[in-house]
């Protein structure tokens, strides 16, 4: 039985190092990161209750914090995507779908594998479609 401790462990040896490369700060599970020009990149890793399985989401503050709708002045490193009105999860098709990493049985919308694997396809995903996502919330709050 693999624990949430160990998935834990394998996405800060597989996927912070990655998103540190990109220029994120903080920890598990709040990581953001500040552009030039004030737009903030956030990423969070969230464990069901139940255990066995992990979301990632994506969100955004552009500058002027349209996409933030409460406490729109908080600082970046206590920002969350909670906050935020525009979210996805990586993996998922759109803005509107699911996508779990499952470590422990199966859920109906995602993968299921190893720390070892989920982390790589995190690290994977997160390159592949959260960074162009995020490039995209950019230039469209220009």
């Amino acid at each position: 039985m693999t624990t949430r401790d160990e998935m834990i462990a394998e996405i800060k040896r597989e996927v912070i190092p990655a998103l540190r490369a990109l220029g994120f700060k903080g920890s598990i599970p709040h990581l953001h990161r500040v552009s030039d020009d004030g737009h903030i990149d956030l990423i969070t890793f969230q464990f069901a209750s139940a255990g066995g399985s992990f979301v990632i989401e994506i969100g955004f503050a552009d500058p002027e914090r349209k996409n933030v709708y409460i406490d729109k002045d908080t600082p970046p490193n206590k920002l969350r995507i909670s906050q935020t009105t525009v979210r996805r999860r990586v993996g998922a098709e759109d803005e509107k779908s699911d996508y779990w990493f499952a470590f422990e049985g199966k859920r109906p919308f995602g993968i299921t594998g190893t720390p070892q694997t989920l982390a790589a396809a995190a690290r994977d995903l997160i390159q592949l479609q959260a960074v162009p996502w995020w490039d995209a919330k950019r230039t469209d709050s220009r």
